[in-house]
């Protein structure tokens, strides 16, 4: 391979033909099923080998969401996301270059990405 020919090659949807677009959408819905499914079954699966309560199964898990979500769960959710959310402003913030300090002076050649992507559309 060149160095000026793209690593990675993205193929925008636009440029198929509407039935072959109906039916990647239809295939990527069976895949994301069948990917669900699989994860679902592999997880009772180990959950029947390990047989110890630090793993339940599914059914378990999702019976004990709908208990404890009225009784506060619900609560401690948002609570922990708004930790989340609050903590990934506040090292943005923290994180955010200042161009003027001196510390910056000092700059890593990077390359464009249109040198490695290539879109078609």
């Amino acid at each position: 391979m060149r160095a000026s020919e793209p690593i990675i090659t993205l193929i925008s949807d636009a440029s198929a033909p509407k039935s072959s677009q109906r039916f990647a959408i239809s295939f990527m819905k069976e895949i994301r099923a069948a990917s669900i499914a699989l994860l679902l079954i592999g997880w009772q699966l180990l959950a029947w080998l390990v047989a110890r309560e630090v793993l339940p199964g599914p059914a378990a898990v999702i019976r004990a969401l709908v208990v404890e979500l009225p009784r506060g769960l619900g609560r401690h959710f948002l609570v922990s996301a708004w930790r989340v959310v609050a903590s990934v402003v506040i090292s943005a913030a923290l994180g955010y270059p200042d161009w003027d300090s001196p510390i910056n002076r000092f700059r890593s050649e990077k390359e464009n990405p249109e040198t490695f992507i290539r879109w078609i559309e």
